[in-house]
């Protein structure tokens, strides 16, 4: 038998156009990032190593916020769901 292990960090930075037609709407897209995404990840990862490890995906921080206003404006409104 062959052992080993695998600790890495996937950084994803989100930058989604708001505007864009067919998007999700924030609280979806927020639930997505937020709840789903860990198990897609394990889900892919699983599915490329073919049963040969077993995987588990812990989220260390999952935020998304949508910006309220211009980018540049100094007293733009932050929203965050919880």
């Amino acid at each position: 038998m062959i052992i080993g292990k695998y600790t890495g960090l996937i950084e994803i930075d989100f930058h989604i156009d708001a505007d864009k037609p067919g998007g999700l709407p924030f609280a979806e897209l927020q639930k997505s990032v937020t709840w789903d995404l860990s198990g897609m990840i394990q889900e892919m990862v699983e599915e490329e190593l073919d049963g040969m490890a077993d995987v588990a995906v812990t989220t260390q921080q999952a935020w998304i916020e949508e910006q309220v206003g211009s980018k540049e404006a100094s007293d733009g409104v932050h929203k965050t769901g919880q």
